[in-house]
């Protein structure tokens, strides 16, 4: 018996691979084609501490679930938070993400 996660690292290589990419200020957004939707955060450890990370990741969620992307139906969202973006508002993470959607066509300008 495989990992249990072993589907969904094979659709994340695919999209880092082969998906479209956004690179903003303030975080790098990538989508791609997967059967069940997905949104996946992502907040390395340089950013800081468990707490500082867990808050960025929270602001995210809500961010994305204000403009109803927390689950798009047949794309796997791929969301990592760039180290640079320490003291950034929750505003300009919130214009950075709308930016990156409406790059990739996932919402409307």
């Amino acid at each position: 018996m495989g990992r249990p996660n072993q589907k969904l690292r094979s659709q994340i290589r695919r999209v880092v691979k082969g998906g479209r990419s956004y690179r903003g200020q303030w975080l790098q957004v990538r989508v791609g084609r997967s059967d069940p939707g997905r949104t996946l955060i992502s907040v390395r450890k340089k950013y800081g501490g468990a707490v500082r990370r867990n808050l960025a990741r929270r602001r995210l969620r809500a961010i994305c679930q204000e403009f109803g992307i927390d689950s798009l139906q047949g794309h796997l969202l791929l969301i990592s938070l760039r180290d640079e973006a320490r003291g950034v508002l929750y505003r300009q993470l919130r214009s950075d993400l709308f930016t990156a959607l409406a790059e990739l066509s996932l919402v409307d300008r």
